[in-house]
């Protein structure tokens, strides 16, 4: 692809994303796009959220966000794993079948932890 073309399908998909909140280039891989963009508002979540779900509240404690942190942690580390798979980056550096299987399970549990983590907390992603 050209500059000029890869230039035209860079504003094209800015103004998609802008009139609908989502590209053409988005649903092509639409599980690595998702992974990406929770990867990066979860990592920004963190560092700006002030508070905590209830159940985690502990007016005793002197810092209420470690355990909250510690779960976003896990939820992001979940998407990491989802985009390793994605990207297939273990097939080439193991060699052994095995050892692929082995760090799939790793990964794709992984995986499950963040997305049961954010399954339970989902309505608690807010600033």
């Amino acid at each position: 692809m050209n500059k000029i073309q890869n230039l035209y399908y860079k504003i094209k998909y800015f103004i998609q994303r802008g009139k609908r909140g989502y590209a053409d280039c988005d649903i092509w891989d639409l599980d690595y796009y998702i992974c990406d963009t929770m990867i990066k508002v979860l990592t920004h979540l963190k560092t700006i959220a002030d508070g905590c779900p209830p159940e985690l509240f502990d007016k005793n404690a002197t810092n209420q966000s470690w355990k909250w942190d510690k779960i976003i942690d896990d939820i992001i580390d979940g998407f990491k794993a989802g985009k390793e798979i994605i990207d297939e980056k273990n097939i080439f550096s193991i060699e052994k079948i095995e050892d692929y299987q082995k760090e799939y399970k790793f990964l794709l549990k992984k995986f499950n932890k963040g997305m049961e983590l954010l399954k339970r907390y989902f309505f608690y992603l807010w600033d």
